[in-house]
C-alpha cells in the first residue's frame, strides 16, 4: 500500500514536470524554426505554427488527467511554459525589435508582455474547454459521442479553413496549402471513424443493456 501510495506521488510530480518540459522544447522548437533555424522548416513551421497543432499538443497534455481539475492543471502545465518559451524565442530572435537595422537593438518590452499575457490567459480558457469536453466524452451516451468528434472535428475545421484562405491568392504559400490541406483531410477522416466507433459501441451497450 505504501509503495503504490509512493507511486502515485512521484507521477503526481513526474507528470507535470515533464509535460512543463515538453512544453519548453515545444514554443522554442516553434519559435526557432518559425525563425528560419532547423531543417525543413518551411513545412515544419506550417506545422508547429499552426493553431490546430497547438490545440492538439494541448489536447494531449490535458488526457494525462484523471478529472476536470487534474486535466486543466495538466494542460496548462504544458501551454504556459510552451507559451512563454515560444515568445522568449521571438524575443531573442527579433520579433520585438523596434530599433532600426544598424543600431543598438532595443525590445518593445510593452507589446511583449501584452501578447504573452495574452496568450496565457487563451490558454486558460483553452485547457477549461478541453477538460470539460474530456469530462464529456467520458461520461458517455449522446453527450460522451459529441465530445469524442469534438476536437479532431475542430482540428480538421481549422486547417481547411486556413487551406481555403490561402488559396483565394492562387500561387500564394504553397506549402502552407499542402500542410493545411493535408491536416485537414486526415483530421476529416479521423472524425469520422472516430464517431463511428463511438456510436457503434453506444449502440452495443445499449443492445446489451436490452
Amino acid at each position: 500500500m505504501q509503495q503504490r501510495q509512493n507511486g502515485s506521488d512521484l507521477r503526481a510530480i513526474a507528470v507535470p514536470v515533464a509535460l512543463a518540459v515538453t512544453g519548453i522544447v515545444f514554443g522554442a522548437l516553434t519559435s526557432a524554426i518559425n525563425h528560419g533555424f532547423g531543417p525543413g522548416q518551411e513545412y515544419v513551421s506550417k506545422v508547429l505554427g499552426s493553431a490546430w497543432c497547438w490545440l492538439l499538443a494541448a489536447y494531449a497534455a490535458c488526457l494525462t488527467g484523471r478529472n476536470f481539475r487534474m486535466s486543466v492543471r495538466r494542460g496548462l502545465a504544458f501551454l504556459i511554459p510552451a507559451i512563454l518559451a515560444y515568445e522568449i524565442g521571438d524575443l531573442v530572435g527579433g520579433s520585438y525589435d523596434t530599433a532600426l537595422p544598424g543600431l543598438p537593438r532595443q525590445f518593445d518590452l510593452l507589446n511583449f508582455t501584452i501578447w504573452t499575457a495574452y496568450y496565457i490567459i487563451l490558454s486558460l480558457i483553452t485547457a477549461v474547454v478541453l477538460s470539460t469536453i474530456l469530462v464529456a466524452t467520458r461520461s458517455g451516451g449522446l453527450v460522451g459521442f459529441f465530445g469524442t468528434i469534438v476536437v479532431p472535428g475542430l482540428v480538421a475545421y481549422l486547417a481547411l479553413d486556413t487551406y481555403r484562405g490561402l488559396i483565394v491568392q492562387p500561387g500564394f504559400d504553397p506549402i502552407g496549402q499542402v500542410v493545411n490541406l493535408t491536416a485537414g483531410t486526415v483530421a476529416a477522416v479521423v472524425t469520422g471513424a472516430v464517431g463511428l466507433i463511438a456510436l457503434i459501441r453506444s449502440l452495443t451497450r445499449r443492445a446489451g443493456i436490452n
